[in-house]
This record gives C-alpha cells, sequence and structure tokens, in this order.
C-alpha cells in the first residue's frame, strides 16, 4: 500500500532530525526536496520549519503505519506539550492510496493538509495527482504568485533547502544517476 507521509521540525538540528527520520520510515520509497518554511499556527516567534514529504510502501495498514511513525517520533524526542508546539520531529499520514479513513486516531486524508504550502508544494514533487486531490484544487507549485494561489496559503512561504536528490545522497547508502535509490550491494 502506497503511502504519503510529511515530515517537519524546528527543534534541535532540524536537518539531521529529518534525515534520521527518513533513514527510519518503514518503506520509505523516495523523499521530496526538503523545504524551510515559515511556521504555521505556532506560537510567535517560532523558529523557522523544515519539512519534506515521503512516500511509502506499507502492507501492515495505516494504523500499523501510524503506530511506526509514532514511535520514531517518541525516540527522536518528540514531545507534545501543547497544540502545535515547535517540535524535534512531527510525522504525519497525508495520504493513502486505499483512500479515506476517518476514526477516532485517524483521519486521511489529513484534514489540515489542503491550506498547507509546506505540504503540497513537497507533496507535489514527488506526485502532482496526489497533491491536487489533497488540495481539493487544481494546485500547480509554478502558478504559487497567482492570486487563485496565494490564497489558499496566505502568509505561508516555501523554499527548497536540500534537493530531493541531495536527500536522497544522505539517506541512502549510494544513489543512481537517475536518483532513485539503489541498495547497497547492487
Amino acid at each position: 500500500m502506497r503511502y504519503f507521509v510529511a515530515l517537519g521540525s524546528n527543534l534541535g538540528d532540524p536537518l539531521a532530525n529529518l534525515i534520521e527520520a527518513l533513514r527510519r520510515m518503514p518503506g520509505l520509497v523516495r523523499a521530496s526536496s526538503i523545504y524551510v518554511t515559515s511556521p504555521v499556527e505556532m506560537e510567535s516567534g517560532a523558529a523557522p520549519v523544515l519539512n519534506a514529504v515521503a512516500e511509502v510502501s506499507f502492507g501492515a495498514g495505516a494504523h500499523a503505519l501510524w503506530e511506526e511513525l509514532s514511535r520514531i517520533e517518541q525516540d527522536m524526542g518528540r514531545e507534545r506539550p501543547y497544540r502545535n508546539a515547535p517540535r524535534t520531529l512531527d510525522l504525519d499520514i497525508i495520504l493513502a492510496e486505499a483512500g479515506e479513513l476517518n476514526d477516532k486516531v485517524l483521519t486521511i486524508p489529513h484534514p489540515r493538509a489542503a491550506g498547507r504550502l509546506f505540504v503540497l508544494a513537497p507533496l507535489a514533487e514527488l506526485d502532482i495527482g496526489a497533491a491536487r486531490q489533497v488540495a481539493g484544487f487544481d494546485f500547480d507549485p509554478a502558478h504559487l504568485g497567482d492570486d487563485d494561489h496565494l490564497s489558499h496559503f496566505e502568509g505561508q512561504v516555501a523554499e527548497v533547502l536540500l534537493s530531493a536528490r541531495a536527500v536522497a545522497s544522505r539517506v541512502w547508502p549510494r544513489v543512481s544517476e537517475e536518483g532513485s535509490a539503489v541498495a547497497q550491494g547492487e
């Protein structure tokens, strides 16, 4: 089953946090570039956030994936003192190939992803159709300067800090010429 997982960090060493989270990510297929973004719905003065999206292949179901992601967050020092607090690591399932899910634990697609440029921009790198599905409109990162796109993301900024290829080279031991992961020994 294919899933898209959003990653975010703005405490400690955010770049190292995201790279380590990607290394630990179960069934990681590929990752987007890492973006530096303005904090959204965080306290005034919060540090900028580093964000990315990962595509994963995970057969045990959405709840099992959520448990694995929660374990990674905990192992990497995630604390939840209050809603939208700065964090060492935040991992959210954004979209699942199996469709929608809404129960006491999970809501997929993520209920706030549609208004978050820091989710849609990296998701669009991996799958523009998935980004448009989550956004609910014809999202196109090439048109972010247009009024119809800006109205969805008032005050949000997302700039590439580290390219997807550079991310891959830090996550996997060796990266092929095409930029996809190559297992050791191949």
